[in-house]
């Protein structure tokens, strides 16, 4: 009798943390077992005691699904590296557990990683934004080729939303992961700040297979740890400690585009203080002032609310349809999507703009 042959190590491991919310989890489970192509395995890593979610994720009966319950509540970060630690994939995937996959994923983000200039690449992708009412997609714009990780996310070169990474569409090599864990003391931002500390190695740069993968959910109703509030200091000392990893653009354009949003209307001496340290050691243009004046008058909320009418009108449809096929841009680099369908089955004209031109201009809310 031939001893039995230990299964191949799987090609990509998903990492899924959740706490308490054992009627979501199950649609992102779903969302990644159902993924067609590499080989996979999927850690589901509880954060703290949850017998409802523990009793849930023992219903699934796939070989595939590791499930790794934490002794105590450790915070999202600290969730995500218990589950890179455990896992044996080549590549990692992260996913919320409010999120989920569309099919094509995973093989849309490896063949990307194939044709990648870099040999540590971290490719990202389009997500469609849900917000219960209307649904669009984000980014608007992939990296131009040379452009700075933190330039991409943070600034903006028109008046509407550009450059985007959302955590649940990520998908970087295990190593980097090791090399760069994520820092379980920063709780906003969270996806920006190991950006900015990964794509700083040797030899890691940042794709964007420009094609909606995934499903981002942000109900109003419904509440992460990274949407919490988070006091200005604090999000200026973690930019400080951050200051090597990002350009004087991109560091004013953190605080008055990012950080001044979070100050409410009526706390000026706080909002003085902050566009004075943009101007003492950042380089903010007109559009940064411009919009952190916005947001000094206009209240999140009514902002929320227009900045989604506004994308969805953008988008051209609230109900964006699937992918009908992707490849890549002129002189670009990037894997982008060329048509896209719509629910009724109309084909939109062309694909993303690429080399940073937005898709359409307009005028947005700040982030």
């Amino acid at each position: 009798m031939k001893p039995a042959v230990p299964p191949a190590p799987p090609l990509v491991s998903a990492v899924i943390t959740t706490r308490a919310r054992p009627a979501l989890v199950g649609r992102a489970v779903q969302s990644v077992l159902t993924q067609q192509g590499p080989p996979l395995e999927l850690i589901v890593v509880m954060d703290g005691p949850d017998p409802e979610t523990h009793q849930t994720l023992q219903s699934w009966r796939d070989p595939r699904l590791r499930v790794l319950p934490l002794p105590q509540r450790l915070g999202a970060n600290a969730a995500r590296n218990a589950g890179i630690a455990a896992s044996r994939g080549q590549w990692v995937g992260l996913l919320d557990d409010d999120d989920e996959w569309l099919p094509g994923k995973l093989s849309a983000q490896l063949a990307a990683a194939r044709q990648s200039r870099f040999s540590r690449p971290v490719v990202a992708c389009q997500v469609r934004v849900n917000n219960g009412r209307a649904e669009w997609v984000r980014p608007r714009r992939c990296p131009g080729p040379f452009e700075p990780v933190g330039d991409y996310l943070f600034c903006r070169h028109h008046f509407i939303c550009e450059g985007f990474v959302q955590t649940s569409m990520l998908l970087a090599p295990r190593d980097l992961f090791h090399q760069v864990p994520f820092d379980d003391r920063v709780r906003k931002f969270q996806d920006a700040d190991w950006l900015l500390r990964a794509c700083s190695q040797s030899k890691v740069g940042l794709e964007m297979v420009m094609s909606p993968l995934g499903v981002w959910h942000v109900e109003a109703d419904r509440r992460r740890q990274s949407h919490e509030p988070v006091a200005v200091g604090e999000l200026l000392a973690w930019l400080r400690s951050r200051r090597a990893l990002v350009s004087r653009r991109a560091y004013a354009a953190f605080l008055l585009n990012m950080a001044g949003p979070q100050i409410p209307p009526t706390a000026w001496r706080e909002r003085w203080h902050l566009l004075r340290e943009a101007f003492r050691a950042g380089s903010p243009n007109v559009q940064d002032c411009v919009l952190f004046g916005i947001s000094a008058v206009i209240p999140p909320h009514w902002r929320a609310r227009l900045r989604a009418r506004l994308l969805s009108w953008l988008a051209g449809n609230p109900k964006v349809g699937n992918l009908r096929h992707a490849a890549p841009v002129p002189n670009c680099g990037h894997l982008c999507s060329s048509e896209i369908q719509d629910n009724n089955g109309s084909v939109g004209a062309g694909g993303p703009q690429c080399e940073g031109r937005p898709l359409a201009s307009g005028v947005t809310m700040p982030l």
